[in-house]
């Protein structure tokens, strides 16, 4: 007895451990950096951003093996139902690392571009978020959720404001960005937390809650539509669709009508600069099919464009990106070119850009079909598994699966960035145990 009460203590402590971290990422880092640009010293933010974010990796990852391995063992039995995921992720990790020493910049590929800081010492820092994820129980979980959306609407709140006052708190940033260096970086956020934001609203039980859910919502929708990165746009679009069907089994398809008008709506009439965004993104992908159609289908995959190819310019010039990201993965399809490494390849043909802006054809090309293929399988896994107990879970629960898909849409048209990625690597880790249990998980 005497036993068992000092194990519930020690988990207590390390929950308590596992939730300051998370508040200190979701929370913290988004003040640190609003205050670094009203101090306009814009040059310390990444260094912040990477050194903070490894810090609480780090920390967690001691905490893990402190609780589990040292403490209590028995624990770990939790984790047997993941074990297929965990090796498949396992495996993509020692691809990124062979890739990385067999790159033709290995520090590089350690350290990763300053800018983009997707090195091996990034992607082995997100084993500590995605065990940040498996470890916060249910109550904690419902906590980080809720002051992640709440943080995400008052960044909107700020970032829709009149341009002065945007300009005295993100002063060092680009129009529409938030704390996020690129509106794309914003979008992936903003994609995340418009999901999450949805399923709370199914999930609070008061009606105030809500109500406030729902105003959050809203905001985060009119944000994304106006920071027009239609990549997120049309991931939100397919799980809002994906969620008619989970609204329908549940009986909540009133709750369903409060999201999808709204969304409709502002989708139509929302006007920024003089410009219908999702109107004009629309007709723009019609034309980008019509010529995909007509230069890969009716003509046949080419090796090689001329410049004057339309093919090179679809989708705001990612036809070029993915062109060449094909291109590059038939030189070295086994290992790649290592993390980080692709942009002076794409700089040789003169493309100013250092990432296919698709995370698949992204890894393919760093660390190699095979690693590519052994994160889209685990990540596959829990899908399936989350989609095949959909309605059979609690709506936190079934918000895991729902923002993993979205990433997954999102990541076809995007990159990881290492400030955004940890967000959705710390709710993978909640999807990868939660959804793969035969129970929910309880609130101790």
């Amino acid at each position: 007895m005497e036993n068992e009460i000092k194990l519930d203590l020690i988990h207590n402590i390390a929950q308590k451990i596992y939730l300051s971290l998370a508040i200190i990422y979701v929370l913290v880092l988004p003040i640190i950096v609003s205050i670094t640009c009203i101090l306009n010293a814009r040059d310390y933010i990444l260094f912040i951003w990477h050194m903070l974010t490894l810090f609480i990796s780090i920390l967690v990852f001691f905490t893990f093996l402190i609780e589990n391995i040292f403490i209590d063992r028995q624990n770990l039995k939790k984790l047997k139902s993941i074990k297929t995921i965990l090796i498949f992720f396992t495996l993509f990790l020692i691809c990124s690392t062979i890739s990385t020493f067999l790159s033709s910049d290995i520090t590089l590929s350690i350290f990763g571009e300053e800018y983009r800081g997707n090195g091996l010492i990034s992607f082995f820092s997100y084993i500590g978020y995605i065990l940040l994820g498996i470890s916060l129980n249910k109550k904690n979980r419902n906590i980080i959720l809720h002051i992640l959306c709440y943080v995400s609407f008052l960044i909107a709140i700020i970032t829709l404001f009149p341009n002065w006052i945007y300009n005295i708190v993100f002063p060092s940033y680009a129009k529409y960005s938030g704390i996020f260096f690129h509106i794309n970086h914003y979008g992936y956020y903003l994609a995340y937390t418009i999901i999450i934001s949805a399923y709370l609203m199914f999930n609070d039980k008061t009606k105030i809650m809500k109500l406030i859910d729902l105003i959050v919502f809203i905001t985060l929708v009119c944000m994304l539509i106006i920071n027009d990165t239609f990549g997120s746009y049309l991931a939100v679009l397919f799980t809002l669709l994906l969620t008619l069907i989970y609204c329908i089994k549940k009986k909540i398809i009133v709750h369903y009508i409060f999201l999808i008008i709204p969304f409709v709506l502002l989708s139509l009439f929302v006007k920024i600069d003089n410009r219908y965004p999702v109107y004009e993104n629309f007709k723009s992908l019609a034309i980008d099919v019509g010529i995909v159609k007509e230069e890969v289908i009716d003509n046949g995959i080419q090796d090689d464009y001329d410049y004057d190819s339309q093919i090179l310019y679809v989708g705001n010039y990612r036809g070029a990106l993915w062109v060449y990201a094909i291109k590059f993965i038939k030189e070295k399809p086994l290992f790649g070119f290592g993390l980080d490494n692709i942009g002076k390849e794409y700089w040789y043909y003169g493309i100013p850009f250092d990432m296919p802006h698709n995370l698949f054809l992204n890894l393919s090309t760093t660390i190699g079909i095979p690693g590519m293929l052994f994160y889209v399988i685990g990540l596959l896994i829990v899908i399936i598994r989350g989609i095949k107990n959909y309605s059979k879970k609690s709506h936190i629960d079934n918000l895991t699966c729902a923002v993993i898909i979205t990433h997954f849409v999102s990541s076809m048209f995007g990159n990881t960035m290492y400030y955004v990625t940890p967000y959705y690597v710390i709710i993978l880790g909640m999807g990868m145990l939660s959804l793969n249990e035969r129970k929910n998980l309880s609130n101790n």
